[in-house]
C-alpha cells in the first residue's frame, strides 16, 4: 500500500480540521491549499463535511476508514459533520435509504475502503496488537 515518497494523512475522530478543511476543496474556503497527501486514513471519524470519498482530493481509491461497531463518535457526529450526496445508503450491502443522504467515512455509500477492526469503543484504534493498528501500519511502513 505505502510506497517510497508517499505521504499519508492519518486522522482520528475530531481532528477533522486536517481531515476535512485541510484536504477537501469542497469543504473549505482554503481551496487553493489542499493537503499534500496521497492517501487519507481516518479512524472513528464523525464526518468530514463531504458526502463522498472522491471529494477529498486524493481519489476515493486512496481513502481508508476504520470504525468500531460500538464507537459512538461517528453516529454522534453524523448530523453535524456528515456530508450530503445523492445516492443510496447501505448497511452490509442492504439498501435502506435513497435520495439525498448524509454520509460519514465509515458508511458504505461514502466510498472509502472500509478496514476491519477488532477493538471496541473509540479509544482502541492504536492498541498494540489490534487489527486496526496493523491495518494502519500498512500505510506508514
Amino acid at each position: 500500500m505505502c510506497q517510497l515518497g508517499q505521504l499519508v494523512a492519518e486522522v482520528l475522530s475530531f481532528v477533522r480540521r486536517l481531515g476535512a478543511q485541510g484536504c477537501c476543496p469542497g469543504a473549505s474556503r482554503e481551496k487553493e491549499h489542499p493537503i499534500a497527501a496521497s492517501d487519507i486514513v481516518v479512524a472513528g471519524s464523525p464526518g468530514m463535511l463531504v458526502g463522498d470519498a472522491g471529494d477529498l482530493g486524493v481519489g476515493s481509491d486512496h481513502v481508508w476508514s476504520e470504525a468500531a461497531g460500538d464507537d459512538p463518535v461517528p453516529y454522534i457526529g453524523r448530523p453535524f459533520l456528515g456530508g450530503q450526496k445523492w445516492g443510496v445508503q447501505y448497511c452490509e450491502g442492504v439498501p435502506y435509504s435513497a435520495g439525498v443522504i448524509q454520509t460519514i467515512p465509515s458508511d458504505e455509500a461514502f466510498g472509502a475502503h472500509r478496514m476491519e477492526v477488532n477493538m471496541s469503543g473509540h479509544s482502541g484504534y492504536w492498541d498494540e496488537g489490534s487489527v486496526s493498528l496493523e491495518n494502519q501500519g500498512r500505510f506508514s511502513t
